[in-house]
């Protein structure tokens, strides 16, 4: 096994608390066009055993790094632990490989994930817990995924490996096509974007302190990016 950011996907959780809930419009979740139940988030800290300060070490701590497609129908695993308010868990999701940079998996796969956010639905309100500041994946968005495998022993999906993100919540970068050199712009003018001109929204994040994810979405267009196949 990989350097275990496990802990929380899999429950067995270190240090959680509770650091702010809003009504929040504008993230988005997948969901029919017709609920109009109010949708909350509740931000939740976690202290981690690791979490990659650069792309080396992310790449160091990855069985599968892969550009991936992500596939409708997330599930959130939930489990109830003593003396909590509310219930922990994560979200299944399946992604559907596209181009494989480094591991034993290949394109047109189905590979299945856990993300790092779980919802708790009633008749009148959905409620979304997310760690980090981290957003839910979009169906039908891309994705360059760093993954670390693990058996699957939970969930719906009939899969006998679930990969977690390296970095807990870092391990996911999407597809922005204006810094993909040569894809829309000259190539000049797409090495002249940078992260630094995306908001945090458009990183699938929710507001906060994105520093370090966006130092390492930098290596990852200078490393990555240019491989991509269009």
């Amino acid at each position: 096994m990989k350097k275990s950011i496990l802990i929380i996907l899999t429950f067995a959780i270190l240090v959680l608390s509770l650091w702010g809930c809003s009504s929040a419009d504008e993230y988005e979740i997948s969901r029919d066009n017709k609920d109009d139940r109010n949708v909350t988030y509740t931000h939740i800290h976690a202290r981690l055993d690791f979490s990659p300060r650069s792309l080396s070490e992310m790449e160091s701590d990855s069985d599968v790094i892969v550009l991936a497609r992500v596939l409708p129908g997330s599930v959130s695993v939930l489990s109830t632990i003593e003396g909590m308010l509310i219930p922990m868990g994560a979200t299944h999701t399946e992604i559907e490989v596209i181009q494989v940079f480094e591991g034993d998996v290949v394109a047109g796969e189905i590979l299945l994930i856990a993300e790092a956010y779980f919802t708790v639905e009633t008749p009148y309100e959905i409620q979304v817990f997310i760690y980090e500041n981290y957003l839910p994946s979009m169906p039908g968005q891309e994705y360059i995924f760093f993954l670390t495998g693990r058996e699957n022993t939970t969930g719906p999906f009939d899969h006998n490996v679930i990969y977690n993100l390296s970095g807990f919540v870092k391990g996911r970068f999407p597809v922005l096509n204006e810094l993909i050199p040569g894809y829309s712009l000259s190539r000049s003018d797409a090495q002249a974007l940078s992260i630094i001109d995306f908001t945090d929204a458009d990183l699938r994040l929710s507001p906060g302190d994105s520093r370090t994810y966006r130092a390492l979405f930098e290596e990852v267009v200078e490393r990555y990016f240019g491989e991509i196949n269009r």
